[in-house]
């Protein structure tokens, strides 16, 4: 496994979906 740092700019309004792509978290609903 690897490491990633991201930046962003947490200015524009709405819903935003953050997920990965690690199997537990698909399996809980949280994948794409």
């Amino acid at each position: 496994m690897g490491e990633i740092t991201i930046d962003f700019v947490a200015g524009n309004p709405g819903a935003w979906f953050f997920h990965c792509h690690h199997l537990y978290h698909m399996e809980t609903g949280n994948g794409s």
